[in-house]
């Protein structure tokens, strides 16, 4: 079962060059509609759908607040960030819907960051 709160998500293509920050409350049907996206051969690179960082807030207003700090960083920023917390680049959307393997802790502790 999926955990209540605000994920804030950050998907990739096949070559990692483009990346998609959004936030939802509902992950497993933003996954599915990027899965769904695969279908069109044509814009298969360009289309992201691995889900590299998952982010859970209880609140809207801190969830929409990571989303516009993660927006602004810049690429090499973004790839630290994400080296740091999934160090081996696995597409966390096959786990989407299972219990967390980890949570680490934000700064203020509101966040947890899941490999879902």
């Amino acid at each position: 079962m999926m955990r209540k709160g605000y994920f804030v998500y950050v998907l990739a293509n096949i070559g990692s060059c483009r990346f998609f920050i959004s936030v939802t409350t509902d992950l497993e049907r933003c996954l599915q509609r990027a899965r769904r996206r695969i279908q069109r051969p044509a814009q298969t690179f360009w289309v992201c759908h691995r889900l590299l960082l998952v982010e859970l807030y209880p609140y809207a207003y801190q969830a929409y607040a990571r989303e516009r700090a993660l927006q602004r960083l810049t690429d090499a920023q973004l790839l630290a960030l994400i080296s740091l917390h999934n160090p081996e680049w696995q597409d966390f959307a096959r786990w989407y819907n299972a219990t967390p393997i980890s949570a680490v802790s934000s700064a203020d502790d509101s966040a947890r960051r899941y490999p879902l």
